[in-house]
């Protein structure tokens, strides 16, 4: 994928999915998506599983992006070109830690304000949704920056929020907040 591209490219079962990178076509594209989603079976599960077998259209189709500080504050979590390596490395480290049976440390040098936080988050968030017991461990200085149910640089606040904004029938079945979040423990 080059940034020339105004498109992800994604293999679907029955062709190619064009995901628009520019940003109003992007949210624009999406709406369509969850429109017929909606009314047709086979294109939601399609959908579904394009998401869960390619994470760079899995972020691009159904992935936000928070920026409290720009004048937009949410848009479409769009991978920059420079990005999408690292993000499929990261994807693919999980893999080999599965191989292996081993647990795998990821460390990440990021910038700000280019959703290197979100992208790694973005990357559990599909392996949760598609991986039997997947679970994941993260570090942060305090434990107010892991978890709250109000400040939005909280990482779990990010996750909740993410998981909010995803198609209702994407979530795992039987799914429930009430039973399935748990401030008092982080999970």
């Amino acid at each position: 994928m080059s940034e020339a591209s105004p498109y992800y490219y994604s293999k679907a079962p029955n062709g190619r999915w064009l995901v628009p990178r520019d940003p109003i076509e992007n949210v624009k594209w999406r709406l369509r998506c969850r429109e017929r989603a909606l009314v047709d079976k086979k294109f939601q599960d399609a959908f579904y599983q394009a998401c869960m077998d390619d994470l760079l259209f899995f972020m691009a189709a159904v992935c936000w992006g928070l920026d409290p500080r720009g004048r937009i504050k949410i848009q479409p979590f769009i991978p920059y070109s420079h990005q999408e390596k690292v993000f499929l490395a990261m994807d693919e480290a999980i893999d080999d830690s599965a191989v292996e049976e081993k647990p795998v440390d990821v460390i990440l040098d990021k910038s700000r304000a280019q959703g290197g936080t979100l992208g790694y988050l973005w990357i559990d968030l599909r392996r949760w949704l598609r991986d039997p017991m997947f679970s994941a461990g993260y570090v942060t200085r305090n434990e107010v920056l892991m978890d709250s149910k109000t400040d939005s640089d909280a990482l779990f606040w990010k996750l909740d929020w993410a998981i909010n904004k995803l198609p209702v029938w994407m979530l795992p079945n039987g799914f429930s907040w009430r039973h399935h979040r748990s401030y008092t423990t982080h999970s």
